[in-house]
């Protein structure tokens, strides 16, 4: 049966992911944030359309730059929406 093919290519490509432990996009924009002048004397916002990728994002990120990482979503507090009001010059 067909469905029972695609079952199975699923979950192959499933345990090839498995084995996955570094994402080189990831990997390429640290080193972005890490080593790039306009970036390091500057803040930066940066937009997506998915909170999973937000709260992932946040998650690595936060653990490299410590202190310096805000997120905010849709569910975040109104202290965490205040904190990014103050936090943004539009003047910049």
């Amino acid at each position: 049966m067909k469905l029972d093919h695609d079952l199975n290519i699923l979950k192959q490509i499933r345990d090839l992911w498995a084995g996955v432990n570094r994402d080189p996009k990831l990997l390429k924009f640290i080193d972005m944030l890490t080593f790039r002048k306009v970036l390091t004397e500057n803040k930066l916002l940066v937009f997506t359309e998915s909170k999973e990728t937000a709260d992932y994002l946040s998650k690595h990120l936060s653990s490299k730059f410590k202190n310096q990482v805000l997120t905010f979503t849709r569910q975040s507090s109104a202290n965490t929406r205040e904190q990014v009001i103050v936090n943004f010059d539009a003047r910049a």
